[in-house]
Parts: structure tokens; C-alpha cells; sequence
């Protein structure tokens, strides 16, 4: 008797379940067959041998095109911080196989199901790498705007026009890039933003800046009711304020620059009672009553009127300045001793350059320094200038031996130096030249440049009495002399001859092309010499007892160079 087919079934299920079962637990730390990454199979791998195949795949980074503005990078992906994660998408391809259900894990380890299953490989940004990048080529644009500038020029403002500026959405580039790494192509989008400051904004400023600029007459009221008279022109108006973004505002440095300039223009300097000489006779020069602005008064009303255009004249108080030296402060020429000596000379120097040492030498003489007063060596001669007599010659300047007025003029200051270091007076400023200068020999060290303004030669008279400076100038012999005279202090002063404490061999000569010489015409422009640190010690023995001080030159070595003219 045939059993019915319905008892079949679940003999059958019985059977195949436990075998379900087995293959369900078989192998579970190793992936799925028919699971692969790209073309990669990694059926039954390990995590760990998955990992060692996908690094072994011969995989390369796209290429990314980013578009920024009007410019164009191609670079491959890894610049912008791309990666593949490979043990990321080996877990993801183990995690594809463990969806199977337990029958279908059977169907494909028995070969009855063979469809392939893919798993994307994992790819990660890195942001830093990729902010970086993109910051990179935000610089290349043209960043923050530039705003509108006032700027004084040939004598009225005008307007340096704005710029507008680009900024890079670097942010946005982040987070599309990041959400989609398979991206090749990006753009970066660049905003255009206008400057703060516009040249249509400026503009009615720099109108009202204009007007403003004009010549102002300064008048200068003294006690006694006299008028000096002086004009600032449009350049020194213009310093005395400022054009901002919204107004015009004043400028407190440029207003106490212009009320300095005043006592040059209204104010006179007190003269000091001095001596002349006239064919070896003393003759007195009596002294003068000087004036100067009243800075407080003053800066009160330039900066009351600068910004009001219509006002072109403004009144200022003179104080009166009294000088330091009177006919009855002077001693009695036939009371006057020696004090010291200085000499140096200049024979073979240049006509020009002789010239300046006569006409140096001669404002020099006379003059009278009181007691206690701080000798000033530019001050004493006045202004270099060929106003006073001066002329070209040769002067050391920006580190080069040049043409200027007033070459030779370093000779009269040093010759002065050494007469007041030797008679003890105290050192107020004193500088060296750049190089050693053999119109100075044999007394290496022991000299003093002066260039106008800045560098001066300052000595304090200590004396007790006043001290009158003689010149003596012999231009065939080429010698200067400088003697002080006055009431000698009783110390005895003592200078050393220089100890040189190294000495550097100068450079090899260069040569320098001078489109103003001839072709092919070659001039030496200057001479080498080789550096020195030198040094001279002063000792002065007086009431007080023995004390020491000390000059220091570092002169530089210094190279012969030739000028020569273009070629032919």
C-alpha cells in the first residue's frame, strides 16, 4: 500500500535543515562567496587577507578638474585629500554575506546560485588635507578689496581708485566633496565683494581736501609789536591734517611739524657776542636779540583754521629770545691764553675741496662758545650750502664716495675735534667715517664727521669761562689750524696715538657702468683702503685726580671702484 506523498515532505525538510544549519555556521569569519570590490574577488577571505588584496589592487586615484573663477587645476584626487579605506570595505564586503539567509549562503557554496554581488569601494576625505588645498588656491585671487585711497600728489589729492576683492566658498567645496568622493569635476564658487571705501564715496572728501589745501601767510607778532612774515606752502598745508574715510581730521605731528618750520620762517635766532678778526686786529661783534614762535600759541591757531579754506592768514606771538653771550660776558682779548691746538692737512686736495675747508674755517673763526654751553659744530658754521660759499666736492654718502656740496667740510670738524679733546673739553656726540680717510694721517682715529642734518660734532665747554675759537687756514701749504683760547683750567690732558686692534685687506676692486662717461672711458670713483678698529685713549689729571676715556673707530674696509662707460 503506497504511503501518500503529503509524509514525503517533511521527511525531506528534516533532513535538509540540519545540513542548513551546518553550512550557516561554516566558515563565518570568512567572507561570502561570489562577493567582490570592483573586478576584485574576495570570496572566503579573511578580513585580514581581504585587506592585503585590496591594497594589492592596482587601483589609482581619478583625476579631479576644480574650475575657481577664470582658472583651472587638474590634479589627481589624492591632492585633494582622497583615499581608499580598505578596511572599511573589506568589512563592508564581509557585512554583503552575512545578509544571506542561511539557505542562500548553501545556494552559493553549493554553485546553485552564481549571480556576483558587488560592494563600492570605500573611499574617505581627508578635510585638513583637502581645506588646505583649496585655501591654497584661494590665495591666487585677489583677496580682500582694496578701498579707496586719498593720496597727495603734485600739489592736490587725488584718488587711488578702490578694488574689489574675491573670496573663495572653501566650505562649500568641503562639504560636496566630502559627501560625494567620486566627484571629478568641482567648482569652487568665488563671491566679488566691493570695497568699504569707494572711489564715488572718497570723492566729495577729496573735493573738500582740495579747497582746503591753499598757502597760508603766517604773521609773526612780537612783543614790541613788529611783524615777520612767512608763508607755508600747499605741501606743509597738506601735513597738517589728514583725509580719512569720512572726514577731514587734523594731524597733530604734521601741525607741530609746521610750528618747527615757523621759527625758521618768522623766528631769528638769538646771536651770541663774538670775535672777529681783521688783519690780526680782535674786532667785537655784539650780540642780537632773537625771536621765536610760541609753539603753544601757535599749534592753537593753525589748528583752528587749517580746515576753514577761506581763512588764508593767520597771526602768531613771538616770544622774544634772548642770547646766552653779551659784549660784557666776553673776557678781555688781552687776558686770553691758549688753551689747545689741533692740526691736519689738506694738501693735495681738490680746488673745490680746499675752497670748502676756507669757507668752513672762516664762519668758524671768531666764534665764541660760553660757559658751560654745549658747542654745536653745524650750528657755529651755518648752513652748507653754495648760498654761504659752498661747493661740489667729494663726500662719503649712502655708502659710497659721491659728489655734494660741501666736501671738505669734515676736515675744518675734525681739526676742531682735536683741539677740544685735547684741551679736555667732554664729548657730547662725535662720529667716525665709514673708512679710513687719509686726509686725516698720520693721526688715524682721531676725527669727527658732520653732514647736514643729522650728524653733528658736540663738545661741552667745562672751563669755567668762555672759549673763543681761532682758524688758521694756509691754502698753499694746505695746513688748518684750530686753537682755542680762553682762561687754560688748571688739568693736564694727555692723548694716546691710536692702537689699531685689527686690521681687514679691503676687497677686490669692482667696476660699475655710468651711462654719462663716454664709450669706453673709465673713471675711478673710489679708492681701497682696508678696514682698522682703532682706538685713543685721553687721561685728564685735575683736582678731582686721574680719569680716562676713550675713542672707538670701526672703519670698514673699502673697495676701489671704476665707472666705465657703455660699450661701443
Amino acid at each position: 500500500m503506497k504511503r501518500p506523498l503529503m509524509y514525503l515532505v517533511p521527511v525531506a525538510l528534516v533532513v535538509a535543515t540540519p545540513l542548513v544549519w551546518a553550512y550557516s555556521i561554516q566558515d563565518s569569519e570568512r567572507i561570502e562567496k561570489k562577493i567582490q570590490v570592483g573586478n576584485l574577488d574576495l570570496s572566503e577571505k579573511t578580513l585580514t587577507e581581504a585587506i592585503a588584496a585590496l591594497k594589492a589592487a592596482p587601483l589609482k586615484a581619478p583625476t579631479v578638474t576644480v574650475k575657481m573663477a577664470d582658472k583651472t587645476f587638474t590634479v589627481p584626487a589624492t591632492q585633494l585629500g582622497w583615499s581608499l579605506d580598505h578596511q572599511e570595505t573589506a568589512r563592508l564586503a564581509f557585512e554583503k554575506g552575512q545578509e544571506r539567509t542561511a539557505f542562500e549562503k548553501v545556494q552559493y557554496r553549493w554553485g546553485w546560485k552564481k549571480d556576483v554581488q558587488s560592494v563600492d569601494w570605500v573611499v574617505t576625505i581627508n578635510q585638513d588635507a583637502l581645506k588646505q588645498q583649496l585655501e591654497k588656491w584661494s590665495r591666487t585671487l585677489d583677496g580682500k578689496p582694496v578701498p579707496a585711497k586719498a593720496i597727495f600728489s603734485n600739489g592736490k589729492y587725488v584718488i587711488q581708485a578702490d578694488k574689489p576683492g574675491q573670496a573663495a566658498d572653501v566650505q562649500a567645496v568641503l562639504n560636496t566633496y566630502s559627501g560625494n568622493p567620486a566627484l571629478t569635476s568641482l567648482e569652487i564658487p568665488v563671491k566679488t565683494m566691493r570695497a568699504a571705501v569707494t572711489k564715488e564715496s572718497l570723492k566729495p572728501l577729496v573735493d573738500q581736501a582740495n579747497l582746503v589745501l591753499r598757502p597760508i601767510t603766517v604773521v609773526g607778532i612780537t612783543p614790541a609789536g613788529k611783524e615777520r612774515t612767512g608763508t607755508l606752502g600747499v605741501n606743509t598745508v597738506a601735513d597738517l591734517f589728514w583725509v580719512r574715510t569720512d572726514k577731514l581730521e587734523l594731524d597733530p605731528e604734521g601741525i607741530a611739524r609746521a610750528v618747527k618750520k615757523l621759527n625758521g620762517l618768522i623766528g631769528q635766532a638769538p646771536q651770541n657776542a663774538s670775535f672777529r678778526f681783521v688783519k690780526n686786529q680782535i674786532k667785537t661783534v655784539p650780540e642780537k636779540t632773537g625771536y621765536s614762535v610760541d609753539t603753544k600759541a601757535a599749534t592753537k591757531a593753525l589748528s583752528d583754521m587749517v580746515l576753514k579754506p577761506e581763512m588764508i592768514q593767520v597771526e602768531v606771538p613771538l616770544k622774544v629770545q634772548d642770547p646766552t653771550l653779551t659784549l660784557a660776558d666776553l673776557p678781555d682779548p688781552k687776558n686770553l691764553k691758549l688753551i689747545s691746538s689741533g692740526s691736519s692737512t689738506f694738501k693735495g686736495s681738490s680746488r673745490e675741496r680746499s675752497t670748502n675747508v676756507k669757507v668752513a674755517a672762516s664762519a668758524l673763526d671768531g666764534h665764541v662758545i660760553a660757559p658751560d654751553e654745549v658747542f654745536s659744530f653745524n650750528d657755529a658754521i651755518g648752513d652748507i650750502s653754495p648760498a654761504n660759499g659752498y661747493v661740489g666736492a667729494l663726500v662719503i654718502s649712502g655708502g659710497r664716495t659721491v659728489e655734494g656740496i660741501g666736501g671738505g667740510v669734515c676736515q675744518v670738524s675734525t681739526t676742531t675735534f682735536r683741539s677740544m679733546y685735547k684741551a679736555g673739553l667732554p664729548i657730547v656726540e662725535r662720529n667716525q667715517h665709514a673708512y679710513w680717510v687719509k686726509w686725516y694721517a698720520p693721526q688715524m682715529g682721531f676725527e669727527a664727521a658732520v653732514y647736514q642734518p643729522g650728524v653733528d660734532l658736540k663738545m661741552k665747554n667745562d672751563t669755567g669761562a668762555p672759549i673763543l675759537i681761532r682758524t688758521i687756514t694756509d691754502l698753499d701749504k694746505g695746513t688748518l689750524t684750530v686753537n682755542l683760547y680762553g682762561i687754560p683750567p688748571k688739568r693736564k690732558v694727555t692723548v694716546s696715538d691710536a692702537t689699531i686692534l685689527s686690521r681687514t685687506p679691503h676687497p677686490p676692486s669692482k667696476t660699475i657702468y655710468d651711462a654719462s662717461l663716454a664709450p669706453g672711458q673709465m673713471k675711478q670713483v673710489d679708492w681701497a683702503v682696508d678696514g682698522y678698529n682703532v682706538q685713543i685713549t685721553r687721561t685728564i689729571v685735575d683736582s678731582k685726580g686721574a680719569r680716562k676715556d676713550t675713542i672707538s673707530s670701526n672703519y670698514r674696509p673699502w673697495q676701489a671702484v671704476f665707472a666705465v662707460g657703455p660699450a661701443r
